[in-house]
């Protein structure tokens, strides 16, 4: 008997193993005979489409799981389904280079073969980056299997570098963050607080990472599982998303010795390698570019009464402010280019970042070189999470914390990252942004954010944390109503903005310090809410995209912060100014320049002909200065003056209630209420009418659109 048993388990085994070899040997038989694709970011009449060889999927419409697959759930795999039924077939799959995976695992995951190729190592950890023991084949098996459960999927690859591998950290202890103010701790797993991680100036870091990057991608590149990448995402830095590690106050910054040389290299290039230029500009007198030393936490935190930082006194905290951040951006560049030519470019790139809205956090803590990453043509879209807290509440816009028209004019796509908490959603960590109830409510916020990107030259993906957000009847049916809404054809009878909601990156440097800053807040998040409820259309751009050609289209132009004005910014002004445009700005316009603090440069900017610096925090009013300019003393504009405001300055008005937002371009219209009830639409002109969400329902030709709209809920309507 025992010799019997042992014969049937060797048999067993033997067919295990077989069955484990060739699972997915019909999959890849399959991809053998198509034809390799090749993917571009597309804007086909404004509205963006990743172009996948011969097919066409307008605004990415993706499903986002940023960890393994949970094949073995039933809940995930039924999950899956409904998005496939539903019409969605673009995901993320991928893997972060410090996971481990022991010999059985892999054996379960990727086949017996696979675990033969690493012989005596088969019961040690491996990681998919570990001196030759790369497990380059794990994410082409994740494919495999992903393609069993939706077999016209396509996939986003992520590869994520931000939480790094223990052994090489042991290695290499100079290249990691140094923190100001505490040791780094291993326990710590977020990214943020004292996270242990290389430094952004390492450049050992960068060439090994670049190195290793460009091994994963050729080694997937050849293989049929390329088939289906339609798109490489890479993650880095804190939370994945390109910040600066350990953002507390008093942790940061990173004062290692690659960023002490960075740094004073920075200070070499700035200086022309002056020693006279740079203790003139530091008003230090035994200052060298030998001994320049990383500013002290008294000096980075601290700010004016009037919550601004002097562009002279805080010339070393500037500087540095300026050599970090230019790492920050040249570690991006030098990954994605390595992974461009590592496809021989042929799938886009790309990364999550460009936030400006909605980010309460330090300087160090922020997209600086925004334009300069969409100026280098190695990024193609830029993924950004809509805002927090009270801003993603029902009854608001939740805007995307990147400026997304932005993006749009250099060619990239903005995409909304919807992590929109539904009623499935149990998670104690997300109660704070969880404001739905039930399988109704949860559609009509997923339909808010969907209002949002139809009108914005964006693309959305929904990330549900791998928690199932979606596995429900009623949701399935409203992303299939998605799916229908985007094949609606783009017309040339298009809804277009006529406010440009201008963001200045530069300046958020010379406003914010510390994280819950009270200025930035105040002066650029409040601000897009109130512009939401405003009934008018508006775009977010940055102040560098004015030289854009594009960009003199609109009629008024929205200043939250442009504080620190050099002669270029003020060109800038000046050209939209002999236009005849309509110009609104906040709270201490061009106040600050490369001299300092200047009364005159403001009085110069808003035509006005104040004796001392008008800026209060509370308790402001908006004053007319100067033709067809207006200035908030607070920075605050309430949506109802704000909107009569904008009346009087020729931009449409498409809702006189206050109290909806209204989302408006493209072909489409979208309004998303709290309180519901009665509600009056109004277009420029006469066109074709459809409501499209919730229901379908034919207006015919009108001008006026009024319906009783319930609580909670989001109508979209295509308007050609």
């Amino acid at each position: 008997m025992d010799c019997k048993k042992s014969l049937l388990l060797l048999l067993l085994c033997i067919a295990g193993s077989v069955y484990a070899e060739d699972r997915y040997a019909p999959i890849k038989a399959r991809l053998e005979k198509e034809a390799p694709i090749k993917c571009e970011v597309k804007f086909n009449d404004g509205v963006p489409a990743f172009q996948i060889g011969s097919r066409t999927f307008n605004r990415t419409m993706q499903y986002t799981c940023d960890y393994p697959w949970k094949f073995t759930n039933p809940v995930f795999t039924r999950q899956i389904g409904r998005l496939r039924s539903s019409g969605i077939h673009l995901y993320s799959i991928g893997m972060v280079t410090c996971e481990r995976t022991t010999g059985t695992n892999v054996a379960k995951e990727c086949g017996t073969a696979f675990s033969k190729t690493i012989g005596t190592h088969g019961k040690r950890f491996r990681e998919v980056w570990d001196d030759g023991y790369l497990a380059l084949d794990l994410i082409e098996n994740r494919i495999y299997r992903a393609l069993e459960l939706d077999p016209d999927a396509y996939f986003m690859v992520y590869i994520t570098l931000s939480y790094p591998n223990g052994w090489w950290m042991n290695r290499y202890p100079g290249e990691l963050v140094r923190y100001a103010n505490a040791e780094a701790d291993a326990k710590v797993v977020l990214g943020d607080f004292a996270f242990k991680a290389p430094s952004f100036a390492s450049k050992v870091f960068r060439s090994q990472a670049s190195e290793m990057l460009r091994n994963l991608v050729t080694y997937l590149e050849s293989t049929p599982a390329a088939k289906r990448i339609y798109a490489y995402r890479i993650d880095h830095g804190c939370f994945r998303e390109w910040f600066q590690y350990g953002f507390t106050d008093a942790l940061l910054p990173d004062v290692s010795k690659p960023m002490q040389e960075s740094f004073r290299n920075f200070l070499r290039a700035k200086y022309n390698n002056d020693v006279n230029l740079l203790r003139k500009a530091w008003r230090k007198s035994d200052v060298t570019f030998e001994n320049a030393a990383i500013p002290s936490e008294k000096e980075r935190l601290y700010l004016g009464a009037d919550f601004l930082r002097d562009p002279v006194a805080s010339a070393p905290v500037l500087d540095y402010l300026r050599a970090l951040h230019k790492e920050i951006l040249d570690t991006n560049i030098c990954f994605n280019k390595t992974v461009k030519e590592a496809s021989r470019y042929r799938v886009p790139v790309g990364n999550y970042g460009g936030y400006f809205f909605g980010m309460h956090f330090g300087p160090e803590h922020r997209h600086f070189y925004n334009a300069e990453l969409l100026r280098s043509g190695v990024v193609d879209f830029q993924i950004s999470p809509y805002m927090y807290t009270k801003f993603r509440k029902f009854g608001e816009s939740g805007l995307a914390e990147n400026m997304f028209e932005s993006p749009a004019m250099h060619g990239v796509m903005g995409i909304l990252e919807a992590d929109t908490s539904t009623h499935l959603d149990k998670a104690k960590s997300r109660a704070a942004h969880r404001d739905v109830t039930n399988s109704r409510e949860s559609s009509m916020m997923l339909a808010r954010d969907f209002g949002q990107i139809l009108a914005r030259k964006a693309g959305i993906y929904w990330k549900d944390f791998n928690a199932q957000f979606y596995d429900d009847d009623g949701i399935q049916k409203t992303f299939a109503k998605f799916s229908e809404i985007n094949k609606l054809p783009s017309t040339a009878n298009k809804l277009d903005s006529q406010v440009a909601l201008v963001g200045d990156f530069e300046s958020l440097i010379y406003m914010c310090a510390r994280r819950w800053d009270k200025l930035y807040p105040q002066v650029v998040s409040e601000l897009q809410r109130e512009l939401a409820h405003t009934g008018c259309s508006f775009e977010t751009i940055a102040f560098t995209d004015l030289e854009k050609f594009e960009a003199d289209r609109f009629k008024v132009y929205i200043f939250p912060n442009l504080f620190y004005l050099t002669p270029e910014k003020r060109a800038a002004v000046e050209r939209l100014k002999k236009m005849g445009k309509t110009l609104l700005f906040s709270y201490a316009p061009g106040y600050l320049t490369p001299e300092g603090r200047s009364i005159e440069s403001m009085n110069k900017l808003l035509g006005s002909n104040f004796k001392s610096f008008p800026g209060v925090f509370k308790n402001g009013k908006i004053i007319k200065t100067g033709n067809n300019i207006y200035y908030s003393t607070d920075g605050s504009w309430s949506r109802k003056e704000t909107q009569q405001l904008l009346k009087n300055s020729g931009v449409h008005v498409y809702s006189e209630n206050c109290e909806p937002v209204v989302f408006a371009g493209g072909n489409f219209l979208t309004l998303h209420t709290r309180k519901g009830g009665a509600q009056k639409l109004i277009l420029p002109s006469e066109r074709a009418v459809d409501q499209c969400f919730p229901e379908k329902r034919s207006l015919g030709k009108t001008s006026v659109i009024e319906f009783n709209a319930p609580e909670k809920s989001t109508t979209i309507f295509y308007v050609r």
